[in-house]
């Protein structure tokens, strides 16, 4: 049986960071012969980055996005980030939102 690998992550990044993370999931060394999955959730803002996620589902196998809700969205600054109004009324946490 073929082992498979499953790389999953939210994404909210500028291009050029983005250009960086997608170079280095693609190129993460694996197992001789396993099948890498990957499943991205596109919370960008910006466009740039956005089309960088659809070319690399271009050029890569197994690869699926999907867009994260308009609603749920979070702010990332340079010290934290700040969860929506939405995100604490839906029952959906930040990682680091600690529970009420």
């Amino acid at each position: 049986m073929r082992m498979k690998i499953l790389i999953a992550s939210p994404v909210q990044q500028k291009p050029e960071i983005l250009r960086m993370f997608l170079h280095t999931v693609q190129h993460v060394r694996k197992p001789e012969g396993a099948e890498v999955h990957y499943h991205f959730v596109d919370d960008n803002e910006l466009e740039a980055s956005s089309a960088l996620l659809r070319r690399f589902q271009e050029e890569q196998p197994n690869v699926k996005i999907d867009r994260f809700p308009e609603h749920m969205r979070y702010v990332v600054d340079e010290s934290t980030h700040h969860s929506c109004p939405a995100l604490s009324t839906s029952g959906v946490r930040h990682p680091s939102t600690p529970p009420a």
